[in-house]
Formats: structure tokens, C-alpha cells, sequence
């Protein structure tokens, strides 16, 4: 079963950064910067079970992923906070999609419609 929810992860992570309309329109400057964004991501994942090499391999792949983002290919909002907040933008982001609960709640993952 975990290595289900991991393939799903990946593949919210793949799905959700080539959104152009979520990446390259963050609306508003992201609080965090990248690394606080991915240090928080990493957290999450190890709090929900996820092991230390799954977690790393998603990390990375995240990493890749928003590299692949251009500062030129911002719209003016995004131009605004500059690429490292657009970047922070979209993990956070993709926090709410992967992680729909509220902090500190007891109930499952699995147990969310």
C-alpha cells in the first residue's frame, strides 16, 4: 500500500507542476522561501510514513521539476515575488492538494472524500 501512495504522490507532483496557469501565476508572494517550502514538504511526508528514501526521491524529482520554471515565463504578479517565491508558491500549493486536512486533525488521509 505504500508504495501506491507513493506512485499517487509522484504522480500529483508531475500533474500538479506542469499546470502552467498554477505555475506561472502564483497571484501572491509566497511567506516561505523554496527552502522553507521544501523543508516543510519534507516534514510532512516523514510525519505521514513516508520513509526517508521515498521521501528523497520525491524531493528530488520536485526539485527537477520546478527547475524546469523560468523567471522570463512569469506573469507580472509572479515577476513581482521573483521565481524562489513562485517556486515556494507551488509546493505550497501542491501541500494543500496532497494534504487536505487541517493540522492537528486526527482523522485519515483515507478517510477524506
Amino acid at each position: 500500500m505504500n508504495g501506491m501512495r507513493l506512485v499517487i504522490v509522484f504522480t500529483g507532483v508531475a500533474l500538479f507542476l506542469t499546470q502552467p496557469s498554477v505555475a506561472f501565476s502564483a497571484g501572491q508572494c509566497s511567506p516561505k522561501s523554496y527552502r522553507e517550502a521544501r523543508l516543510a514538504m519534507t516534514s510532512r511526508l516523514l510525519a505521514t510514513g513516508y520513509s526517508k528514501a521515498q521521501v528523497s526521491f520525491l524531493m528530488r524529482n520536485t526539485d527537477h521539476m520546478t527547475s524546469a520554471l523560468r523567471s522570463d515565463r512569469l506573469n507580472n504578479n509572479g515577476k513581482v515575488c521573483g521565481i524562489d517565491s513562485a517556486k515556494a508558491h507551488v509546493l505550497g500549493c501542491l501541500d494543500k492538494q496532497l494534504f487536505p486536512l487541517k493540522r492537528g486533525s486526527n482523522a485519515s488521509l483515507d478517510e477524506v472524500n
